[in-house]
């Protein structure tokens, strides 16, 4: 009779420790927040740690690192379990949205002439401009969620057009 020799599972270094799912959530976040902390700092201080951190930032980005705190904070927002409109994920998504189009169409640091470039050899300056102006405003619908907003004008339009018809019908 044969017996089967035993096999053991290879663990890795972390399968010890089991984390709950929104544990790693919470650590994410906190390091985004570390990050976004980083950067904040490094535009004050001329700090030798943080001195290379902010020209590189400045060469990759150009002005648009300013953005790039708040931006790594509404990120982190989606990792906590908060129930507000800013912790949404069309926050994020809207403003990452409008900092590539601001970035592009004013060719901010070296990602906003690469992507300037790209768009400009694909569809001519005019193209790109009106591409990029399309990227803002739609980050900026994407952000507020305009769609509600038109919805809420629509029937506060509606609600003045009956007024004022009714004021006229009264004249």
């Amino acid at each position: 009779m044969f017996h089967r020799k035993r096999s053991y599972k290879k663990r890795g270094p972390f399968k010890m420790m089991k984390l709950k799912k929104q544990t790693v959530y919470t650590v994410a976040a906190v390091w985004l927040w570390l990050f976004a902390a980083t950067i904040l700092l490094s535009f004050f201080t001329d700090a030798k740690m943080l001195s290379p951190l902010r020209e590189e930032l400045y060469n990759s980005l150009g002005w648009a690192m300013y953005p790039l705190p708040p931006l790594l904070v509404s990120i982190s927002l989606l990792f906590f379990k908060i129930k507000s409109e800013i912790a949404k994920p069309n926050v994020p998504i809207g403003f990452l949205v409008m900092l590539v189009g601001f970035a592009g169409v004013s060719q901010a640091g070296s990602f906003g002439e690469f992507t300037w470039r790209i768009l400009a050899n694909a569809i001519a300056s005019e193209g790109a401009v009106l591409a990029f102006l399309g990227a803002i405003i739609i980050g900026f619908i994407i952000t507020f969620n305009a769609s509600l907003l038109l919805k809420q004008s629509e029937k506060y339009l509606k609600k003045n057009r009956r007024l004022e018809s009714g004021a006229v019908n009264q004249n």
